[in-house]
């Protein structure tokens, strides 16, 4: 004796769901500004701190030159003030020009 077996799913909240997963990712610009904008805080607390971990010890004649100008690796701001991003169709990209 054959048995048949009928199952009916409900896929229409799946269905909605994936719609606005798709919506939304046809322009991620709003979610890689977030991320750019982290990376590019993230970058500035490394040269605030010191790197984390901590960067590797200077020279003991490297930090007499430096420590007359202030903190190290801030003391121009040319190369933390230089870091920026840009958004593009897909990616951010933090870059120094």
């Amino acid at each position: 004796m054959p048995v048949e077996l009928t199952i009916r799913a409900n896929t229409e909240p799946m269905e909605r769901f994936l719609a606005g997963m798709i919506r939304r990712t046809k322009n991620p610009r709003g979610a890689l500004e977030i991320i750019a904008e982290t990376g590019l805080a993230s970058i500035q607390r490394n040269f605030e701190v010191g790197g984390r971990p901590g960067w590797r010890a200077l020279a003991e004649a490297t930090l007499k030159r430096k420590r007359r100008r202030g903190k190290i690796l801030i003391q121009e701001k040319r190369l933390l003030g230089g870091i920026h991003y840009k958004l593009l169709s897909v990616f951010a990209a933090l870059f120094f020009p």
